[in-house]
């Protein structure tokens, strides 16, 4: 609209305060959509490098929030993190998040990698064969010992034959890099689905209202905490990280010989490994040389045992010698599939005895499913060796928590004792009678709750 000549000045007054105000409202506008989009990315966008996210707990879902907050904090981030599902976790960021969209995020890459099983250098590598090897690690959180493990299975001579799977429960960038850096076999990666680190405030994971461990049945009654009437033998309440590894322990057995594709038609052994073992350079040829003596001289032993809790003595006289004897021993073993259909068969036992460690599990199910003793052909002079100095039953893990100077203890004893490796064949020494019904085991405990109970058998494929 025009102006009068005579109030132009008027005008121009108006115009200026007019324009002032529409470029304040355009700055106004740029700062906040802005800042509201670098909200947005870093809360929802962050690459999922969540690192030790296991302690740390959304605040929504913490012991002191309601229930109704904490769904109804739980359903607003599961909405957001709808449209970021499609972006998979990365190796090469520095950002950390621990929001439950990344969560999200992570569960979704599990899932598909475990679908997926991609296998790492198969255009290196024959397939597996049926009289071929498969070796399973089970990884949680301690690099430097897994970084040790794989320095001592590359120099294993033949190891170039065997399918190594690497079963996590962490997500961390670094541990993932380790594995991705394998170059001398074929690796395929899996990850425990049911993983404390992707639950944070709810089950498995610890829940907001869970009884405290200590507290006794009848304050948990009055307190009305979620598993009050669930204490297991000995009073005591779950602990989420006690019953992480058997959980895991539990799945990766059933997902190795039942759930995945490239297993399916495979007959041949399993080897057991942990992060904090290390393998003698003739661990396969010598674990092969023990299968064929099993299967000739002692078909109805249950396990292979390549390792117990002290090195031998006397590598020289016992290098190629093996005994046959009641298993006990959880260093290291390998077992076969008809081995484990017999474990399969144990189910309901496995999942529901009051124990939260899967070996001394595993032991009961002598007196509790199989009403006999478990043989095992074991290695006389052990092919494997425990450089753990901490974890579930050591409490030192601020103290020298990555086992060099035992790494390097065994890697003296190797080297010294080099000529009596790789014998031509294996011999049993001693065969002990192997009495037949077990008197019934105590469990230890830890594992009295009915979701626990449910979640393990929950891992149980139909065959």
């Amino acid at each position: 609209m025009l102006c009068p000549f005579e109030k132009r000045w008027k005008c121009r007054g108006y115009h200026w305060i007019l324009s002032s105000l529409i470029l304040l409202s355009f700055l106004y506008f740029y700062v906040v959509r802005n800042s509201s989009r670098a909200s947005n990315e870093e809360t929802l966008y962050a690459e999922p490098q969540i690192g030790n996210v296991a302690d740390r707990v959304v605040s929504s879902t913490g012991k002191n929030s309601s229930s109704r907050s904490h769904n109804s904090a739980k359903a607003t981030l599961v909405t957001a993190a709808s449209s970021v599902l499609h972006h998979p976790p990365t190796t090469d960021t520095d950002r950390v998040t621990n929001n439950y969209a990344t969560i999200i995020k992570i569960r979704q890459w599990a899932g598909q990698l475990n679908e997926n099983e991609t296998v790492l250098n198969a255009d290196k590598f024959p397939p597996l064969a049926l009289d071929g090897l498969v070796m399973i690690v089970q990884v949680h959180r301690r690099t430097e010992y897994l970084r040790m493990l794989i320095e001592s299975l590359r120099v294993a001579r033949d190891i170039s034959k065997v399918l190594l799977v690497v079963s996590f429960d962490y997500y961390d960038n670094e541990i993932l890099a380790v594995v991705d850096n394998i170059d001398f076999c074929k690796v395929i990666k899996i990850f425990f689905p049911k993983s404390i680190q992707l639950y944070p405030g709810e089950f498995p994971a610890e829940s907001p209202n869970d009884c405290p461990r200590d507290i006794s049945r009848e304050k948990a009654k009055d307190q009305g905490c979620a598993n009050a009437e669930h204490p297991d033998s000995y009073g005591h309440y779950r602990e989420a990280g006690v019953t992480a590894i058997k959980h895991h322990w539990w799945w990766k057995i059933n997902h190795v010989f039942d759930g995945m594709k490239v297993t399916a038609g495979y007959h041949g052994y399993v080897v057991f490994l942990e992060e904090d073992l290390y393998v003698a350079p003739d661990i396969v040829v010598v674990t092969k040389q023990l299968i064929s003596m099993k299967d000739k001289h002692c078909p109805d032993c249950d396990l292979i045992g390549l390792g117990v809790n002290q090195r031998s003595t006397n590598l020289q006289a016992s290098s190629n010698k093996a005994n046959v004897l009641p298993w006990r021993n959880n260093l290291a073993y390998a077992i076969n599939r008809l081995s484990w259909n017999n474990i399969r068969k144990c189910s309901k036992e496995f999942c529901t005895f009051d124990d939260y460690n899967w070996d001394w599990t595993l032991y009961s199910l002598q007196s509790n499913c199989y009403h006999r003793s478990m043989k095992a052909v074991i290695l006389k002079a052990p092919r494997i060796y425990h450089i753990g100095n901490c974890g579930t039953h050591q409490r030192n893990h601020d103290n020298n928590c990555n086992g060099k100077e035992a790494a390097s203890d065994v890697r003296n004893y190797i080297s010294a004792n080099q000529q009596y490796y790789f014998p031509t064949e294996m011999l049993i020494d001693k065969a002990v009678d192997v009495p037949g019904a077990r008197s019934r085991v105590q469990g230890f405990g830890g594992w009295g709750d009915p979701r626990d109970h449910e979640l393990c058998l929950s891992f149980v494929h139909d065959t």
